[in-house]
């Protein structure tokens, strides 16, 4: 295993390590394999705009990851295999006031136990299935993930990612996809449930590269007028 995660050439390990035999050659991948390898030696462009995004679990489902933005340059990463909500709120404010974020900046996954997380920060929420703002997309996440892949060539990376995380980051961006292309209708990305059996985990760290899209998609949203 040691040695699997020791290759140099990432489709190989794709294939080997993870089962991703089609890592490079899928037509339905909305970022391509070099990309995605590209985006660990690019040189960090910071903006000045930073952002929180949090991915929140519960106790055991699937794991809760954090991220501190700074433009499209990720800067912090926090992940936790066992959190409880109370947990991760302390996480975030002290990350936002660590890195100087906003309230209105920061965004966590609403869904199930993050609405709680998201009614206690008074931050914003995200709802995967809620409407898009563009038409043409199923719903929200659609609409981030499709805007992610448009953007991806700004994403860098400079937090400390040990190596067997960074193999998970880049398998899990692997599993940004089309779905359902072949019928008629809106534009849809391949669902939690089906990564999930791709891959036998739930896609943690994608959950937060879509989410950072939230602020490049939802120009109009209303400000937040204060905090927890």
């Amino acid at each position: 295993m040691k040695r699997l995660y020791e290759l140099k050439d990432e489709a190989t390990k794709q294939r080997l390590l993870f089962g991703n035999f089609d890592y490079d050659d899928d037509p339905s991948a909305l970022i391509d394999f070099k990309q995605i390898t590209d985006m660990w030696d690019r040189q960090p462009q910071r903006n000045g705009k930073k952002y929180i995004t949090a991915d929140i679990a519960r106790y055991g489902s699937d794991k809760a990851v954090v991220m501190a933005w700074n433009g499209f340059n990720i800067e912090e990463v926090l992940t936790f295999d066992l959190s409880s909500t109370t947990t991760l709120q302390n996480a975030i404010r002290a990350l936002a006031t660590k890195h100087g974020v906003i309230f209105q900046s920061i965004v966590c996954d609403e869904d199930g136990v993050g609405g709680g997380v998201v009614d206690t920060l008074r931050c914003r929420g995200f709802v995967n299935n809620s409407t898009a703002n563009n038409t043409i997309y199923a719903n929200l996440k659609t609409e981030c993930g499709y805007k992610l892949a448009e953007l991806f060539d700004k994403i860098t990376i400079s937090a400390n990612v040990k190596s067997d995380v960074r193999d998970i980051i880049n398998s899990e961006l692997g599993q940004l996809k089309t779905y359902d292309a072949d019928k008629d209708g809106k534009l849809k990305i391949l669902p939690k449930d089906k990564i999930k059996e791709n891959i036998g985990r739930s896609p943690d760290y994608l959950d937060n590269f879509i989410m950072r899209m939230y602020f490049e998609v939802a120009r109009n949203t209303q400000p937040i007028t204060r905090f927890g």
